[in-house]
């Protein structure tokens, strides 16, 4: 008699296991597509933050940044950037951020591959020239590189959210 109940509680429970199994990766797809659909409209829009999470610097090992202090806002044709730097500086004054807020000059938006968005951007505060080079995956993951003539070339990772 024991048996039988051991046994109809263990029926019970795999039948139950394997009847959430499929609940779970039908939400995992839907969450998935969603995101997919936010970083379309992210990129479409051009209204994103970026939370950067991790500096890459030429010489050197991978830092991790704090993503509520280093982002990078774009806003239609204005830019708001905030991030940590490490390497050297062409000026007279060592560069330890970059802190811009400025206007988008010109904008080269590419699709390589389903999903995975290029972008080329050139903004500008008063005097001061950047070159901002993304990459955004289908996940909202994000690689992007700045280049100045008064810093070397530097990397950052982070993730994509919408305004």
């Amino acid at each position: 008699m024991k048996n039988i109940i051991y046994i109809l509680f263990a029926v019970i429970f795999i039948t139950g296991s394997c009847a959430t199994s499929g609940d779970v990766i039908s939400s995992r797809e839907e969450r998935a597509s969603i995101r997919q659909e936010n970083v379309r409209e992210a990129v479409e829009s051009q209204q994103m933050i970026i939370k950067v999470n991790r500096l890459h610097p030429r010489r050197g090992s991978i830092m991790d940044l704090n993503p509520d202090m280093n982002f990078v806002i774009i806003n239609k044709n204005r830019t708001r950037i905030s991030l940590g730097y490490v390497g050297r500086s062409f000026t007279a004054r060592p560069v330890a951020a970059i802190n811009m807020e400025g206007e988008i000059y010109s904008r080269v938006i590419d699709q390589k591959r389903k999903g995975v968005y290029d972008i080329r951007f050139d903004l500008g505060q008063d005097n001061e020239k950047f070159i901002v080079n993304m990459t955004i995956s289908i996940n909202g993951s994000v690689s992007l590189s700045i280049t100045n003539p008064r810093i070397d070339f530097v990397r950052y990772s982070g993730n994509l959210s919408t305004l």
